[in-house]
């Protein structure tokens, strides 16, 4: 179709650097130009914002002890670094002009049965489909979070023994999961050192560039000397990040 490159063009001088449509307005500014490019910034902010949580934790678990059978409870609070995959300004082009794409064709199908539209009327088709994949870019953050690497100290605190828990662990994304070791140290009746692993799932449960990130961990701990007389513990909890950054 004819009238798809000098669109697309424009689109590209809205959606990728928003200074050039401008100048060719005459720098007047305050127009929907300025309003689409201050759009462009926040959408590119809220996807880097997300890529990265550090703050304390506070969280809760269920602790089993296989060879005695016991079940018990606890407590947790520490301090947390998650790293998020998110695309960068780069990628967030790209995607802007795949969506800007589809939507060309299907208004040029839908409004205009395929034969270009006048200039007057391109040029608000133009800022209509600007419009349309800013609200697309900015409007779907992620909820479900695919980390890179996340880092935990905590210490926690058993119910039943009342058995204090120092832990240090370290996870590497594997989609939506990290997985990694832990090596945790119990002071109770004996000073115990465990080492383990951690699976988790991060969830982002609100639209907030500072959401809170909450982890869903399933962990096993096992006792590194005296097992005969230590048990293993398989652990399952809830982690809340408190994001400060």
């Amino acid at each position: 179709m004819p009238i798809r490159t000098p669109v697309l063009v424009a689109l590209s001088l809205l959606l990728v650097t928003g200074g050039v449509a401008r100048a060719q307005d005459g720098g007047s500014g305050g127009g929907a130009e300025d309003a689409i490019a201050e759009e462009i910034v926040r959408a590119v902010v809220r996807n880097v914002r997300r890529s990265i949580a550090l703050g304390p934790t506070l969280g809760a678990l269920s602790a089993y002890a296989p060879s005695g059978g016991e079940l018990g409870g606890g407590l947790s609070f520490g301090l947390e670094l998650a790293l998020f995959q998110s695309p960068g300004p780069g990628r967030i082009r790209e995607i802007a002009r795949d969506m800007a794409q589809e939507a060309l064709a299907r208004a040029i199908r839908d409004r205009f049965a395929g034969q270009p539209p006048d200039p007057a009327a391109m040029q608000q088709l133009v800022r209509e489909i600007a419009a349309e994949v800013l609200a697309g870019l900015g409007g779907r953050p992620r909820r479900l979070g695919r980390p890179r690497l996340v880092v935990v100290t905590e210490a926690s605190y058993l119910f039943g023994p009342a058995d204090w828990l120092g832990r240090l662990g370290v996870g590497i994304g594997a989609g939506p999961l990290s997985i990694g070791p832990s090596f945790s140290v119990r002071f109770g009746d004996d000073t115990v050192a465990r080492l383990g692993a951690e699976l988790a799932i991060h969830l982002l449960p609100t639209r907030s560039p500072r959401s809170p990130v909450l982890d869903v961990f399933l962990r096993g701990d096992f006792e590194l000397h005296a097992r005969d007389a230590n048990d293993d513990q398989i652990s399952l909890g809830v982690r809340l990040l408190l994001d400060v950054i």
